[in-house]
């Protein structure tokens, strides 16, 4: 890295031969309102980069048993440090920030104004600064002319890129079956850590035949369609991290029926499933909570119920509590790794909040925190510590960045019923009728529709979206959707091509 003090006299465009302005994170954190950083300049520098995760197990190709590597978590930059310029000796909010020790994450947007398909922004992850020094020299910021007095290093765990998204129907069901959920997998090849977000499962069903399970391992060029539960079955959830998926499914006429109530897990990357023993509740949701994974949805009575797996979703038991619902599904849930509660949201507006403990699950009812809406809790989010969304009937969409306790309404485009939500602290997609909604930094922190390719559509209304988690190259740009018309849609981002 460049020592400060002699640095060179003039401070040339940062980040490749773009021009980029440079952001802050609000108070709030990522999910904020950034501030803007004018006259601050940015030297790069080079990064520490992880090894990927991988394990191998074997697939029929060609007849043949073949051994395939499988990327649990494609290799990541752990740590990138770069100098940043400060314009005056002003109390500027990079040298606040320098003097008090603060990790701060800040954001470059890419100034293209006329060209919608190349816009991004860069993400430097929890940049932790050193205090501010004065430069020995005069530094000229080379696009704004103002002169840099101070310098300051930044080293953040790692660089994420966010582009402009847009997404096409890539696979159709077929026939009358409707799709309930979908999931990224792990990669099947050697090497392909850094463009993940090829492997996906996609479950439903059409209430006559057996449930619907598509697994791919190509962006459904070719499909695999492992057989579970029974005709008239239909699944209604998945869940997949590494070579664990697991499908909920149940009686479609009559979800309450236990003995049509299973879950299948399968070990293998979705060739074959197995059924989990003594689990007799409709599973709507899967969440993960540290090691353990959590079955919630509704009982043959039609309470709440929360099951719990710590053995990766092979056995799952009960998991007691006494302030869960008598007469309310559970519909969905999430877990706050950043402050260990986990949230749940009911199909009558319920919230519950609480934690794990030794002898079960202590909850709360939060519900009255929310004010009265929305009055069915279709997902519950959690975009970083202690900040959380929740979505639901008529387009209401409500954040809190205080665990619940207070909650602002976040205008949404239209009334429509809001079926489905995934993101994380930098970006949201939202699903209603059949529409993507996005909210991220190149959106002003707005929700807009996310756009469809042009000449493509969706049929049918948004049941589910899943969202990757970053490559190698900082890529977290991959959104999947699938429809109650058996569609499933990719969304990619528009440049470059993944």
């Amino acid at each position: 890295m460049t020592d400060k003090n002699s640095l060179p006299p003039s401070w040339g465009p940062p980040i490749h031969s773009h021009q980029f302005v440079l952001w802050q994170e609000g108070d709030k954190g990522p999910t904020d309102q950034p501030t803007f950083l004018q006259g601050h300049g940015l030297a790069t520098g080079s990064p520490e980069v992880s090894e990927a995760i991988t394990y191998t197990r074997t697939k029929l190709i060609n007849g043949r048993l073949v051994p395939v590597m499988q990327t649990l978590r494609g290799a990541i930059e752990m740590a990138v440090a770069y100098d940043i310029g400060i314009p005056s000796a002003l109390w500027t909010p990079v040298m606040i920030a320098s003097y008090q020790g603060c990790i701060k994450t800040f954001f470059l947007q890419y100034l293209c104004p006329d060209d919608e398909e190349f816009a991004h922004w860069i993400i430097l992850e929890n940049g932790a600064l050193t205090p501010a020094i004065e430069s020995n020299d005069l530094i000229v910021a080379e696009e704004t002319g103002e002169a840099i007095t101070h310098t300051s290093t930044i080293t953040v765990e790692r660089r994420l890129w966010g582009w402009n998204l847009a997404y096409r129907p890539v696979y159709a069901a077929g026939g009358t079956i409707v799709l309930n959920g979908v999931a990224f997998l792990g990669e099947d090849c050697p090497g392909c850590e850094s463009n993940l977000g090829k492997g996906l499962i996609a479950v439903g069903g059409d209430a006559t035949a057996a449930p619907t399970v598509v697994v791919t391992d190509d962006r459904f060029t070719s499909v695999t369609t492992p057989t579970v539960a029974v005709p008239l079955d239909v699944a209604y959830c998945t869940y997949a991290e590494g070579p664990v998926q697991l499908v909920a499914t149940g009686d479609a006429a009559d979800p309450s029926l236990a003995t049509a109530a299973e879950v299948w897990r399968s070990i293998d990357g979705g060739e074959n499933f197995v059924v989990c023993p003594n689990i007799d509740i409709v599973v709507y949701k899967f969440v993960k909570v540290g090691d353990d994974i959590l079955a919630i949805g509704v009982t043959t009575t039609g309470a709440a119920a929360v099951w719990i797996a710590r053995d990766g979703g092979g056995t799952f038991v009960n998991l007691p509590s006494a302030n869960l619902p008598a007469s309310e599904a559970l519909l969905s849930g999430a877990y706050d790794e950043g402050t260990l509660k986990v949230y749940f949201g009911g199909a009558a507006g319920t919230l519950l909040a609480g934690r794990l403990s030794s002898t079960g699950l202590n909850v709360s009812d939060i519900t009255a925190n929310l004010g009265g809406t929305p009055t069915t809790i279709t997902e519950v989010v959690v975009l970083g510590k202690g900040n959380l969304v929740v979505v639901g009937a008529v387009g209401i969409v409500k954040e809190s960045w205080d665990s619940a306790a207070n909650w602002l309404v976040i205008p949404f485009p239209t009334t429509d019923d809001i079926t489905c939500a995934a993101g994380n602290k930098y970006r949201l997609v939202i699903g209603a009728d059949i529409l993507a909604y996005e909210r991220s930094f190149l959106t002003k922190n707005l929700i807009q529709v996310v756009t469809l390719e042009e000449g493509e559509v969706l049929t049918g209304s948004i049941t589910d979206i899943a969202i990757n988690e970053p490559d190698v190259e900082g890529n977290f740009n991959r959104i999947a959707v699938v429809t109650d018309a058996g569609e499933v849609a990719l969304g990619l981002p528009r440049y470059p091509a993944a």
